[in-house]
């Protein structure tokens, strides 16, 4: 079994100096030190550095080197599977790139990292690497379809190894360091040294596979194919959350998709007066508005404003996967 590391910065890759913690060239070697006293190498291994950089200063540009670099790899082929280091920050947006762009990977490839630098023996980095080792080594020794694709695997405080969608991953809160599918849709968990699949049907690749072609193929929604390549900066998002008494903000010229994300029952204040003005304005000029957070099923009797105005409901997909499969789109598909 033959795994490629590429190591891109963050925490994992990261160490301790003086008061700071900063990027260190050194800690790939320590990661994979770490991970044989623990658990042992059991596997050939190279190691590809393409660049270092914290994952808070992630752009468009970056996201693009991180695609074309794990990307080249993969297509050169000779590897059984592929762990790219990244820092916990950004890490549901970069993996949602490569899921977008590498849909069609035949090997797991998994984005790992770290909740602090590895000095600090509570650090999750090593136990991280150990559950994408063993998606891996289970791809190789078994040939288990299911575990092919990108994947995060990351060890919350209960102590399990838990493996993740970067479609249904969702972004760490504020003052946490655990990571959360949404509605609980891990696939799998590694628990002292046992795989255990998740009750729910996540693990059978057609429930995923479902939600992934709805939101692959959206120009119905007016929504272009995916290109690789981005711009700096995501100019053609808007993208607004939901809170008590907030003001809608005006639309620039340069906008082509809406983001609205919910209150966490699928909910947004449709009494306000400049709720319906805001959605007018887009509806107008032909803006697709995607609302995260809704769920198929009985929603609530505000909600019902959302077919009036036009909304998307973007079902079953994390705010930065959507995000990032708008960012990613070649253009807008006029409708």
């Amino acid at each position: 079994m033959r795994i490629l590391f590429i190591f891109t910065g963050g925490t994992i890759g990261s160490s301790v100096a003086g008061e700071y913690i900063s990027p260190d060239d050194g800690a790939p070697s320590l990661l994979i030190k770490k991970y044989d006293e623990r658990y042992g190498v059991c596997f050939e291994y190279d190691i590809s550095m393409p660049f270092t950089m914290l994952s808070e200063n992630s752009d468009g540009i970056y996201i693009y080197k991180l695609i074309s670099a794990v990307k080249d790899a993969y297509e050169k082929g000779g590897y059984d599977g592929i762990v790219v280091t990244h820092g916990t920050d950004t890490l549901t947006y970069s993996a949602a790139a490569l899921s977008w762009a590498l849909r069609d990977a035949d090997i797991p490839v998994c984005i790992v990292s770290s909740d602090k630098p590895l000095e600090d023996e509570s650090a999750n980095g090593v136990d991280n690497l150990a559950g994408a080792v063993s998606l891996i080594k289970r791809s190789y020794e078994c040939g288990d379809e299911h575990c092919r694709g990108i994947w995060v695997p990351y060890r919350n405080h209960d102590g399990a190894v838990y493996i993740h969608r970067p479609l249904y991953l969702m972004e760490a809160g504020a003052f946490t360091d655990e990571l959360f599918s949404l509605k609980n849709r891990y696939v799998m968990r590694f628990d002292t040294g046992k795989r255990i699949l998740n009750a729910g049907p996540y693990y059978d690749a057609p429930v995923f596979d479902k939600d992934y072609a709805e939101h692959l193929d959206m120009k119905s929604h007016g929504v272009g194919d995916i290109s690789d390549e981005l711009t700096q900066t995501s100019e053609k998002i808007l993208r607004i959350r939901a809170y008590p008494g907030m003001v809608y903000p005006e639309i620039s010229e340069k906008v082509s998709f809406i983001i609205h994300e919910t209150y966490h029952s699928g909910t947004v204040d449709t009494e306000f007066s400049g709720y319906r003005g805001f959605f007018e304005e887009a509806a107008k000029r032909h803006i697709p508005v995607f609302m995260t957070g809704v769920s198929r099923g009985i929603s609530y009797e505000s909600t019902a404003a959302y077919n009036e105005m036009h909304v998307i409901p973007a079902y079953d997909i994390s705010p930065s996967a959507l995000y990032m499969r708008l960012w990613m789109a070649k253009d807008q598909v006029k409708r």
